[in-house]
């Protein structure tokens, strides 16, 4: 009897922990169900304000224009990175090995040039620029991308919290995030499972902020007024999952960000908080952030990038230094603008035009501070306008040891013809501290103004020329007063990797020899390369054997995913060419072995294709030949 009874008082517990269960399956669906439904609320409402801010810069932009830029792509330990893809506008660029995009007529607008730069295995990066429209100006920039570095771990359905230090203030400016159960990813499907956290915090008064924060400091308020912005500090939350996707909040996380020593006293009661808007490129205010002793304390609804912020109303700012003995503006000074209190501070580096430009707050008096590579301080001068029509003209009276030179010569290729698709990339032998960088100009001539903390020194000089993905560099002693300098870049007359072609039985051919690679993956074949006006790529599906392929996208087919000439190439417009005459490959070395990685890949290719600005059909021969990377 007490074993019959024991027995079946088991199974009454089973029946009721079964029902138990039962019944909180539903419960925890619905609150799945719920906490999505509200995420993919808050992201729809994000969307809607991405749309608002992108119409609203485009309507305040001005006019269409076109303009050349050159930049710089740097890790944090100003290493060039290769092979980064750089966006501006319509246009998508690789780097070369120096880390540098030159970008020639890029169209943009008037007064808003919107940067972005990526790089795998580095976090996406950007820069706003007011652009100088001059013909044979350009617009220089820096970005420096970050590495994801974790720094903690939290559990997703448990929350937690991750702390980060600034290197200011006492305990080095101990800073918290706060983190609510509850993950995405970028297919708003919830995450379960470690979620790593990196956290780079941006200190307000240094001067290289200005090469890591994305855009300018200039801000969309939630009225849609145009404000300047003064920073009390700036952080980078980036999550990711266990296979490294990225990875969202659904609730509001809870952030405690120190103050910097030198604006505690002045700092803010309440501050409002901006997030860096990628899809616009504008800072934009959605929340609060209140003092409480020596940090600001908020709540954010995403990660991105945050900016705690004062606003003020906004001014267009320009100003121009020249060396007031030849008239030549003077490039490479380091420029600090300060305003308000605490005070608010940033930074900037004249361009080869000897210009800064940008956002700053009206009817403030502003400070300017000009200072030489070493660091010393050459000049301050103060102003409150707005820049007049043109640019506010600074002559820069300079006393030693610091002293002005100038840099100037003509680069060419061995049959002494000037090279005018290149640059000049200058930097400090001794130190390898890197200057600047300079377009070559329609004639191949390049002309450097700069302010040295003593001279004579020595500089190295790289001239590249990026049709032929060639460079020589040379050490030269600079004196103070005028330096010439020429370059001949002379090396093989081809390289041992490249995409060329020729339109319309054009009597030259154009090079892609930027970041080739090349390979056999799911029974595909794709080899690219880039240049200074875009990239080339070819693929094809079942085509791992030497033979003729027509044009298609399908098996036993080929197509130019992408052509870096003028307008590039319309893959539906082509396929819809009669077949005879239309653009077809044929793969004259290939090995589809597993192991033939390092052997060549050669196809040559001819016919008509069409473009994406008109009708008419254009003819292209030509070849590639690219190692087998992968």
């Amino acid at each position: 009897m007490k074993t019959t009874f024991l027995k079946q008082l088991l199974y009454v517990f089973v029946i009721v922990f079964s029902l138990s269960a039962c019944n909180e399956e539903p419960n925890l669906i619905e609150n799945s169900k719920n906490q999505k439904e509200s995420y993919l609320l808050k992201k729809t409402e994000a969307n809607e304000i991405d749309t608002k801010l992108a119409e609203y810069i485009k309507e305040y932009s001005g006019r269409d224009a076109k303009a050349t830029f050159i930049g710089r792509i740097i890790n944090e330990d100003n290493v060039p990175i290769e092979g980064a893809k750089v966006v501006l506008g319509t246009q998508k660029l690789e780097t070369d090995k120096n880390g540098i995009v030159l970008f020639k007529s890029a169209q943009v607008k008037q007064h808003f040039s919107y940067i972005r730069a990526s790089a795998e295995g580095y976090l996406n990066g950007s820069r706003v620029i007011v652009p100088d429209l001059g013909k044979e100006n350009q617009n220089s920039f820096t970005i420096r991308l970050f590495k994801f570095k974790e720094i903690g771990s939290i559990d997703s359905e448990k929350g937690g919290e991750v702390s980060f230090r600034s290197k200011k203030g006492k305990g080095k400016g101990k800073g918290t995030v706060y983190f609510n159960p509850g993950f995405t990813d970028e297919s708003d499907n919830i995450y379960e499972g470690t979620v790593a956290v990196s956290i780079n915090y941006l200190d307000p008064l240094n001067p290289d902020t200005a090469n890591k924060m994305p855009g300018d400091l200039y801000g969309i308020t939630q009225d849609f007024e145009q404000v300047a912005l003064g920073s009390y500090g700036m952080l980078q939350v980036e999550l990711r999952g266990e296979s490294g996707e990225k990875l969202e909040i659904i609730e509001p996380a809870k952030l405690i960000m120190p103050i910097h020593p030198d604006q505690i006293a002045t700092a803010q009661k309440e501050v409002p908080m901006w997030s860096f808007n990628e899809y616009a490129g504008v800072w934009y205010e959605e929340t609060m952030a209140y003092k409480e002793g020596e940090h600001y304390v908020t709540e954010v609804p995403h990660f991105s990038f945050w900016n705690c912020d004062a606003p003020f109303p906004v001014d267009d700012f320009c100003a121009i230094f020249i060396d007031p003995l030849t008239g030549n503006p003077i490039v490479g000074l380091r420029i600090e603008i300060s305003y308000g209190q605490p005070p608010f501070k940033r930074f900037a580096i004249t361009d080869v035009n000897g210009k800064v430009s940008g956002k700053v707050p009206s009817n403030l008096l502003k400070t300017i501070k000009i200072f030489d590579n070493c660091g010393n301080l050459l000049d301050t001068s103060q102003f409150t306008a707005a820049s007049p029509s043109g640019c506010h003209i600074i002559q820069l009276q300079v006393t030693p040891p610091s002293q002005i030179f100038t840099l100037s010569g003509t680069v060419q290729n061995c049959s002494n013809v000037a090279i005018n698709n290149g640059y000049i990339s200058i930097s400090h032998s001794p130190s390898g501290i890197h200057f600047m960088n300079i377009s070559v100009n329609s004639a191949g001539m390049y002309s450097y103004t700069g302010v040295n903390c003593s001279l004579p020194d020595v500089f190295s000089i790289t001239g590249v020329d990026l049709s032929t993905a060639e460079a020589e560099t040379v050490t030269k002693t600079i004196y103070s007063g005028t330096n010439t300098q020429n370059i001949t870049i002379c090396g093989n007359a081809l390289p041992s990797e490249y995409i060329r072609y020729k339109i319309n039985s054009s009597p030259f051919y154009h090079y892609d020899l930027l970041n080739p690679s090349g390979g056999i993956k799911a029974n595909k074949v794709f080899v690219r390369a880039s240049s200074s006006t875009g990239h080339t790529a070819i693929e094809g599906e079942n085509t791992m054997t030497i033979g003729n392929y027509p044009f298609g996208n399908g098996p036993n087919t080929m197509f130019m995913e992408s052509l870096s000439h003028i307008h590039g190439i319309n893959i539906s417009g082509t396929a819809a060419l009669p077949s005879l005459g239309r653009l077809s490959f044929n793969i004259t070395a290939i090995d589809p072995a597993p192991g033939a990685t390092g052997t060549y890949i050669s196809i040559s290719f001819a016919g008509n294709y069409k473009n994406n600005n008109n009708s008419i059909s254009y003819s292209i021969e030509g070849d590639a030949r690219i190692y087998r990377d992968y």
